[in-house]
């Protein structure tokens, strides 16, 4: 009632009531019994003590009769009005109260109205302030009118009053992501996730998605949207790319390796017979010579192929990466000329790490002569070590990388630098900024593919005019171990014996010119070309065969199932396994047994060497 104290009553319709029937009616009601004017009374109030003293009240207010109007504001009842006095009420009474109760619902309404506004402005300011995405108003010229906390971390400004003095076109770097903007906004009256570079307050450059619609408060038209930094995106969909690339090529890489593995083989065995056969004196010696230094060159750039397509055959060991590049420095010196100083800063108390130290060796080579060619004037070459726990900071957030702690080797140097384009291209292969004469292209890719087979990665930073520095990050050894330098020499290999030798090898020139080689220096040799004739030789010659000499790949089937049947019947029989395809190198056991592996192509004496310690280790265990 008017003037009333009480708090706020919800009056629910379905539950029935005095009030449910007025507000039902929407009209004027005038109540004169006193049952239903103390029933109004008690829904007036939510306290049942006082519920208890309605009719004591009732009887001392006097009232006989109470006007009840409904207020009503756009189809909906928001409250109601009652009066009550001891006289009835004439039809000019009843008149004007209910003009009162009118101007009273709209001032009502009105305040319900604007209390609604202020809510969901304060919700919806509340919202703009606090969503971690970019958000920003800007009018019809570009001039910044509001922007969120998020936009001004974007852009690195501390403070909106500092960003609303800019015009949002002034940050687009490109003209033409400007004008594309604007051309979307004027002719579609939106632009929905164009992708642009933009600068921040401190210079830097980000790439950002917009997203930007027009809107409209009567005559004044603005631009309001949104803006998502999508530079560290960007540039982990660009690695996941590269890497792609680099990978598919690797697989090609590796493929035509195995092409030319066979044909090297061919070419450098029977090279090698043949100078066995002609005298140091003869003329024709000097051309043998160059066909099989030609080979050998072949054969290092299928070797390069391979470690590009990350194919190779690793003998990781736990080593010394400053006892490693403590042991290159005379030599690198040499090579880097007297032009470039050399500085070592090298971590005391760094961790082996379980790599392959030749192949290491020529990862340091490599970006120790990539680093002098970039300094045509001289100047400095900086190799350091240190250790990086689970990859350091810069791991985070670089799908390249694994789990566990690496050692991170450096090589920098003071040279010219890179542009961006060459950046992005540096490993591939064949790829080169020098002359043909001077480089090939491989060796950046040869350092990426033998990293990779390691488990590490690289980060490479340059600028123009800057210089050049390349991280190596390579998995640290679990456990404290002596760690090795590098890789003992292989010993001679003696003649045969006239042991006997079952060589199967599908590829009949390179079976026919193995044999040779082999009974040439005192071995007996017999041939098979798949495995079904393999297991008829040795069916026939079981007790005479001392080394099963297999490719692993045959055209029936597996050498690997070969090697298992024959050593199933003959369990101490010694095996040599070859393969062109690296691939396909086995697991290195069956069974208990550890299965030595000669990679195609192989020169003579490489074979012999292996022929001889897979004999020995028969003779060893016999022994």
């Amino acid at each position: 009632m008017i003037g009333s104290r009480l708090p706020t009553v919800r009056i629910p319709l379905e539950q029935g009531g005095v009030y449910a029937g007025i507000i039902r009616a929407g009209r004027p009601q005038l109540i004169t019994d006193q049952p239903t004017i103390q029933r109004l009374m008690a829904e007036c109030t939510t306290s049942r003590l006082l519920r208890r003293f309605v009719p004591a009240i009732s009887k001392f207010l006097g009232y006989r009769c109470v006007l009840s109007v409904p207020m009503v504001a756009e189809g909906a009842t928001i409250g109601l009005v009652d009066v009550g006095r001891a006289t009835a009420f004439d039809a000019r009474e009843v008149e004007r109260f209910v003009v009162i109760a009118e101007q009273l619902t709209a001032l009502v309404h009105r305040r319900l109205v604007q209390d609604t506004l202020r809510s969901s402005e304060e919700r919806v300011r509340s919202l703009f302030e606090g969503i971690p995405v970019a958000l920003f108003r800007i009018s019809s010229d570009g001039v910044v009118i509001d922007a969120n906390p998020a936009l001004l971390t974007v852009f690195g400004y501390s403070t909106r009053e500092e960003l609303l003095t800019r015009n949002a076109l002034d940050f687009f770097i490109d003209a033409e992501d400007r004008e594309r903007c604007r051309t979307l906004l004027a002719d579609e009256g939106h632009v929905s996730g164009v992708e642009a570079r933009m600068r921040r307050r401190d210079g830097s450059v980000i790439w950002a998605r917009l997203n930007i619609r027009a809107a409209r408060q009567g005559d004044t038209v603005w631009w309001e949207g949104s803006l998502e930094d999508i530079t560290e995106s960007r540039l982990l969909a660009r690695q996941l790319q590269e890497s792609r690339r680099l990978e598919s090529i690797g697989r090609l890489a590796g493929g035509i390796a195995h092409e030319f593995n066979n044909l090297l083989q061919v070419v450098l065995g029977h090279t090698d017979l043949l100078l066995v056969k002609v005298p140091v004196e003869d003329p024709r010696r000097s051309g043998l010579t160059q066909i099989r230094d030609a080979g050998m060159r072949a054969h290092s750039l299928v070797r390069q192929l391979v470690a590009f397509g990350r194919r190779q055959i690793l003998d990781t060991r736990p080593t010394d990466l400053n006892g490693l590049i403590i042991h290159q420095e005379s030599i690198l010196r040499s090579l880097l000329g007297e032009r470039v100083k050399v500085a070592l800063e090298l971590e005391p108390a760094l961790r082996p790490a379980l790599v392959d130290p030749c192949q290491i060796e020529q990862v340091v080579a490599t970006l120790c002569l990539n680093g002098r060619d970039a300094m045509a004037e001289g100047g400095t070459l900086t190799i350091r070590t240190w250790n990086s726990p689970h990859g350091g900071d810069e791991s985070l957030g670089d799908p390249k990388v694994k789990e566990g702690d690496f050692v991170g080797l450096a090589v920098a140097d003071s040279g010219d630098g890179m542009s961006s384009e060459t950046l992005d291209r540096i490993f591939e292969p064949f790829f080169t900024t020098k002359d043909p004469v001077n480089g090939a292209g491989l060796g950046l890719a040869v350092v990426h593919g033998v990293i990779t087979q390691h488990g590490g990665w690289l980060k490479v930073s340059s600028a123009p005019g800057r210089g050049s520095e390349f991280r190596v990050f390579l998995p640290a050894c679990p456990c404290a171990v002596e760690a090795s330098r590098g890789k003992p020499a292989e010993p001679p290999g003696p003649r045969g014996n006239a042991q006997c030798l079952l060589v199967i090898e599908d590829d009949e020139v390179i079976r026919k010119m193995t044999a040779e080689a082999l009974r040439e220096n005192g071995y007996q040799v017999l041939e098979a070309g798949t495995r079904d004739a393999a297991m008829a030789q040795y069916a026939a010659h079981e007790e005479v065969i001392d080394l099963l000499f297999t490719d692993v790949v045959l055209p029936d089937g597996s050498g690997m199932d070969l090697v298992s049947r024959i050593l199933a019947i003959r369990p101490e029989l010694r095996v040599l396994l070859t393969s062109g395809y690296v691939e396909s190198v086995p697991e290195g056991t069956i069974g208990d047994r550890s299965l030595p592996f000669i990679p195609k192509p192989y020169c003579i004496d490489e074979m012999l060497r292996a022929v001889h310690r897979a004999l020995r280790a028969r003779m060893e265990a016999g022994g």
